[in-house]
């Protein structure tokens, strides 16, 4: 079926490049900063370390982004006109599913100095062309301030060669923020973070932005939903193993393990210790849910460590210290063996999480392992 003359389906597959764009700009925000949409241009990052102001440009098809392509020129005018409102940002990107040849203008751009990237652009408008009215106009507004068109230049970065409105969103789906959420339901989780990114002007006070402190909150609201089910604890770090041991040889559960002569677990026990905070480095760092239900979680296997301790104290009384060590390293290795115990939403954790969230109770001085001291 044919559509309208006036169809806009393209431009619409513009704006929604646009918020997947934005969306993964509020998947990589860090705590204080803030995304803007529409308020000072396309997408806007609010940041002391690394703002920017960006264009996002999409074309559905191959698309070469020629020496007086709009995209660019357009976007230049805009920043030179806007110079003092956007003087808060850092750097001017212009995002595009767009590539340029090696002989373009725009090549190794972003190596280039501000004074090289103006040459380049004047060598091109110094060109005399039959048909280049429009082009003119913006050739002549840019280069009115030679001044002013450095200083925007010294920010301006060609992001080139994105992925398209399609590819965009597969990309998203691997996003580790949604590693928990079932991949056939990626998408509408996605839907749904989108959504509710469309609305947030209808609000007052009607500006389209959100701060870290909002996304994390709609996240995790969003992977609630998604994962009511029972779920399994991310095992990509079961069988892997740590690049190097240095910085652990101190630290105090492997001086633990050591005061009870039990040399031979040290190794294991540093590599659970590694998997178990690597895993919540990578899978679970923005799951607030998550950080309470381990919590609660790691209070209770206190209390069960404790319980257990007080069993082997029992057969320690009145006895040779040579027991006392070999009791101490039989609680240690019945400890290690107490079956993984769910984390909140996480009916299956794994054994190399427990016995690293053990360790870590250990490293904080809540539990010995050694049992001649009494307690």
């Amino acid at each position: 079926m044919n559509g309208l003359k006036n169809d806009a389906t393209k431009s619409q597959l513009g704006n929604t490049f646009q918020l997947l764009v934005a969306l993964e700009a509020c998947f990589s925000l860090q705590e204080g900063e803030k995304i803007h949409i529409e308020m000072f241009g396309d997408i806007s990052k609010e940041s002391d370390h690394d703002s920017y102001q960006a264009e996002a440009k999409h074309h559905l098809e191959e698309h070469n982004l020629s020496n007086r392509h709009g995209d660019f020129w357009n976007t230049l005018k805009n920043w030179v006109e806007n110079k003092d409102k956007l003087i808060i940002f850092k750097k001017f990107i212009l995002y595009t599913t767009s590539s340029y040849t090696e002989d373009s203008i725009y090549h190794e751009w972003n190596q280039l100095q501000n004074v090289e990237k103006l040459e380049r652009i004047k060598k091109e408008g110094e060109k005399k062309k039959s048909r280049e009215a429009a082009f003119r106009k913006l050739y002549e507004f840019i280069f009115a301030d030679e001044d002013v068109l450095l200083d925007v230049l010294e920010k301006v970065v060609i992001d080139s060669d994105q992925v398209n409105v399609h590819q965009r969103l597969e990309y998203l789906k691997r996003d580790r923020a949604l590693f928990t959420v079932d991949e056939s339901d990626k998408v509408s989780f996605i839907r749904g973070l989108l959504g509710a990114i469309i609305l947030i002007p209808t609000d007052p006070p009607h500006r389209w932005d959100i701060s870290y402190e909002e996304f994390k909150e709609l996240v995790t609201d969003h992977i609630e939903r998604y994962t009511r089910g029972d779920r399994s604890l991310v095992d990509h770090y079961a069988l892997r193993l740590p690049a190097t041991t240095s910085g652990y040889e101190t630290r105090c559960f492997v001086q633990e393990i050591r005061k009870i002569e039990h040399h031979k677990r040290i190794d294991e026990a540093i590599t659970d210790v590694w998997r178990k905070n690597t895993t919540v480095i990578d899978f679970y760092s923005e799951d607030a849910i998550f950080h309470k239900d381990f919590q609660l979680y790691k209070d209770n296997i206190m209390q069960e460590l404790n319980y257990r301790k007080d069993n082997f104290l029992e057969d320690c009384q009145g006895e040779a210290e040579i027991v006392i060590y070999k009791n101490s390293r039989k609680f240690y290795n019945d400890a290690m063996i107490i079956p993984p115990k769910p984390i909140g939403r996480i009916k299956y954790n794994q054994d190399f999480f427990q016995r690293g969230t053990i360790h870590e109770i250990v490293d904080e001085g809540k539990l010995k392992w050694y049992l001649g001291d009494g307690v």
